[in-house]
């Protein structure tokens, strides 16, 4: 049985995702998501996000969570306008890397709802 307009807001909105092992080409994708873990000192989140500034690439959503490896230690989901395959966002990626102990990304897709 599907119910409708069971939010608590009128606004909310809930994302459901397909995630699969091999990446599906798509010309209309222009939302990425990923995680990425930081190093652990001052200024790292920092040094992780100045790439997606200097490339031009707006960040949409941006959230810690625990990574549950020890405590006080946090990875990031990021999600941005933009497709994996665009130079500037490979761009903006490589210097992502540079900062961090991991990177893992969902793909790229169609923007839906905001």
């Amino acid at each position: 049985m599907l119910v409708e307009n069971i939010q608590d807001l009128d606004f909310n909105k809930t994302k459901f995702v397909v995630i699969g092992k091999k990446p599906v080409e798509n010309s209309k994708a222009n939302k990425t998501t990923m995680i990425f873990a930081v190093k652990d000192k001052p200024g790292a989140l920092f040094d992780c996000l100045k790439g997606f500034k200097d490339f031009n690439v707006n960040l949409t959503r941006l959230e810690s969570r625990p990574s549950k490896k020890s405590a006080w230690d946090y990875v990031f989901f990021v999600e941005f306008e933009g497709n994996l395959s665009e130079d500037r966002i490979k761009k903006a990626l490589a210097e992502l890397k540079e900062h961090t102990t991991s990177v893992k990304s969902f793909g790229s897709y169609p923007e839906g709802l905001k």
